[in-house]
C-alpha cells in the first residue's frame, strides 16, 4: 500500500508533536509552528499507522520553508520521507510558489545526505549568533522549474 499524505487543520496537529520532537527543537517552537496559521502540517500515514510528520510555510512570492519533516525512527531508511519530500514539491505550485528551502546545521550529515538524495542542492550558507556561539546553518534549496526566487535569509 502506498503513503498517505494529508494536510491537518492546525486544530487537529496536536498529534503531531511526540513525532516532531525528534527534530531538536523546543516544544514550544513546534508547537507554535503547528498553531501558526501561516504553516501547513501534514500526516503521513500507511495502513493507518502515523509513519511521518512535517510542517511547511507556504509563501507565494518568496521561498517556501519546510520547518520541520520527521519519519518514524524505526521506518527510516524504506523512502518515507523522499516520498514526503516529493509531495511537498508537487504541492509547490499549486501554493503560487515556485522555490522550497529547508535549513539544517552544517554537522547534520545525515540530514544534508537525505536533503541531497531528494535532489536539493546547497544553495548558500546562513551565519548567525546564538548568545556566546556562533551558529552554521546550511541552507538547502529546492526549486521548480529551476528558479530560485531569491537567496535564503534569516
Amino acid at each position: 500500500m502506498s503513503l498517505v499524505i494529508e494536510p491537518i487543520p492546525s486544530h487537529e496537529t496536536m498529534f503531531l508533536l511526540p513525532m516532531l520532537l525528534d527534530a531538536d527543537e523546543g516544544e514550544e517552537r513546534i508547537r507554535a509552528a503547528l498553531l501558526d496559521p501561516a504553516c501547513t502540517a501534514y500526516a503521513s500515514w500507511l495502513d493507518g499507522q502515523l509513519v511521518g510528520a512535517a510542517v511547511v510555510r507556504w509563501e507565494e512570492q518568496d521561498p517556501s520553508e519546510i520547518l520541520y519533516i520527521e519519519v518514524a525512527a524505526a521506518l527510516r531508511g524504506r523512502g518515507y520521507g523522499k516520498q514526503i519530500m516529493q509531495a511537498l514539491q508537487d504541492e509547490l505550485p499549486g501554493h503560487g510558489g515556485r522555490s522550497l528551502l529547508v535549513g539544517t546545521a552544517n554537522a547534520a550529515l545525515e540530514n544534508i545526505a537525505f536533503y541531497q538524495k531528494c535532489g536539493l542542492r546547497i544553495f548558500s550558507h546562513l551565519c548567525w549568533s546564538t548568545g556566546s556561539s556562533f551558529v552554521i546553518c546550511w541552507c538547502c534549496v529546492m526549486t521548480w522549474n529551476d528558479q530560485i526566487a531569491h537567496p535564503c535569509s534569516v
